[in-house]
């Protein structure tokens, strides 16, 4: 398993931590979760952007729109 350190806006943060808090997650958990899934039908999308001036770049994430994975947890899992 692979650590990382992530910095992230703090009303992100909050926002994200409340979604985990009233799911029965840790924050961490959540984010673990959320990190996990993407890769199995999320989609990234990476280049220029022209309505946002000389060289600017944009991605898109583009989450699985129809059938998205569930995922089913134990309580000791929730942690």
């Amino acid at each position: 398993m692979k650590e990382l350190n992530l910095s992230i806006d703090e009303e992100a943060a909050n926002q994200i931590e409340a979604i985990a808090k009233d799911n029965g997650l840790s924050l961490k958990r959540f984010c673990e979760l959320i990190l996990e899934m993407f890769p199995e039908d999320g989609n990234l999308y990476w280049g220029a952007w022209f309505r946002g001036g000389p060289g600017a770049r944009r991605f898109v994430i583009d989450w699985p729109k129809f059938s998205s994975p569930v995922i089913k947890l134990k309580k000791e899992e929730l942690k």
